[in-house]
């Protein structure tokens, strides 16, 4: 990897290949890092020319170039840790450092305040705006109304009944689309009673995607479908094959079939129960976001018509993503993920990024699923190159594991034997004020 010559940090020192190091032992040296997957693929980096950093990988690695940046990792300065690699304790409260066009000035969980990087080597990239102030709005309602009264320049609201018409208010554009971003119900597998399989297969016909898209996202979004792929989206490369899980439909007979054959009685109040427990699930989301508490309260509806009680139980962010998801705390959660340009699925799904306590924490498997098949065609997957070999390994393997072992969620997971709920919404690609200045 040949680094710019004149590519510098915000304070003018050189970007050099000791910092490709120093970012290689830090990812996997931090404790409660998201995600080692890529880097503990590496074998040795040759720093010896300050420029050029030689990466020698163990086996054949495909995503090779998610590394140091692409599409979630960054480069680090290794000049501003003081020798550090567990860097756990680290950038809590501000970046000391930037290689980017903006740089970090400052940082409170009121606000963070972006400036632009005077040194920034591409310079006809650089910032054109003095600066910019992100502002929380865990709640939907006041993100908009600080849009709509002026108080915010622009936002990025995820889609919820009736906000297309909110927004069209004197001096605010906005337009729809639909990204990378999919959202999704996720099972913690090792939460009974999502860790038996015939559960897992009724509750996919308990949860009726159809009326989500139709009653939720449709009137504000009228190109929105039931997306039928798993782990990738289908306007980010030739992954998804929109066809795969079609055959989950909501169906209430077929789910109260599946559950008496497992063992589980309709008791007097509407819900299954087994050994004298009841077919009741937690079911977590980000308080104050009113497109998923309105999806939460028409999956509740309908899954109690199949014998599933939803319990809602829901969190600000930083409680969700920072403690219960990494902790395993929590048994049905809805939330987003990202779909990579490259397919790889390494940090989402192997056995080994599961987050247990004695690796710290670690690892994007919130779900908990293991297979360890699944593991081995993975890792083909991304020894190899081309698209044809590279697909090989997924659509011709996954149906050996048994149907549903993975747990539902929508665009998430690996074809045949993996099972998505419902599709994902969409999101206002811009929300701007086009007058009044923000104040």
């Amino acid at each position: 990897m040949r680094t710019s010559r004149d590519a510098v940090w915000d304070d003018g020192s050189p970007i050099t290949s000791t910092d490709f190091d120093y970012t290689w032992q830090a990812y996997l040296k931090t404790t409660g890092t998201l995600s080692t997957a890529g880097w503990d693929k590496v074998d040795s980096i040759d720093s010896s020319d300050p420029k050029t950093a030689v990466v020698r990988f163990k086996e054949p690695y495909a995503d090779w170039w998610d590394l140091w940046g692409g599409n979630q990792q960054y480069i680090l300065k290794k000049s501003a840790f003081g020798g550090k690699v567990d860097l756990k304790d680290e950038m809590a409260k501000s970046i000391p450092f930037s290689a980017s066009s903006w740089k970090l000035q400052s940082w409170s969980p009121q606000q963070s305040v972006l400036v632009p990087n005077p040194r920034y080597w591409a310079k006809e990239r650089r910032p054109h705006l003095e600066q910019v102030t992100m502002v929380p709005r865990e709640d939907q309602n006041t993100e908009l109304n600080n849009l709509i009264t002026g108080e915010a320049a622009a936002a990025y609201p995820q889609l919820s009944p009736g906000i297309t018409k909110r927004v069209q208010a004197k001096g605010v554009s906005f337009s729809i689309g639909f990204g990378v971003t999919y959202e999704g119900l996720w099972l913690n597998l090792s939460k009974p009673p999502l860790d038996d399989k015939p559960v897992r297969e009724a509750l996919a016909h308990a949860v009726d995607r159809q009326a989500i898209v139709d009653t939720l996202i449709k009137p504000d979004a009228p190109g929105a479908k039931v997306l039928n792929c798993a782990g990738w989206v289908p306007n980010v490369g030739r992954w998804c094959d929109d066809t795969q899980f079609a055959d989950l439909n909501y169906d209430p007979a077929k789910t109260k079939q599946i559950l008496e054959a497992d063992g589980w009685k309709l008791g007097a109040d509407g819900v299954y129960a087994k050994n004298g427990r009841r077919l009741s699930l937690p079911f977590s989301t980000t308080a104050g976001n009113k497109g998923r508490e309105d999806t939460q309260a028409l999956i509740k509806q309908k899954a109690k018509a199949a014998g599933f009680d939803f319990v809602i139980q829901n969190y600000v962010g930083t409680e969700l993503f920072q403690n219960r998801l990494p902790k395993l705390d929590y048994t049905v959660a809805e939330y987003a993920q990202t779909a990579s340009p490259d397919p790889s699925v390494n940090s989402l799904y192997p056995c080994d990024q599961i987050p247990s306590k004695s690796n710290g924490n670690s690892g994007q498997n919130f779900t908990a699923w293991c297979n360890h098949d699944a593991d081995t065609l993975v890792r083909q997957a991304d020894q190899r190159s081309s698209y044809g070999r590279r697909f090989a390994p997924w659509s011709t393997a996954w149906p050996t594991a048994s149907a549903y072992n993975y747990p539902p969620a929508t665009r998430t997971g690996l074809l045949k034997n993996l099972r998505p709920i419902w599709s994902g919404m969409g999101h206002l690609k811009a929300c701007c004020r086009t007058s009044a200045s923000p104040r």
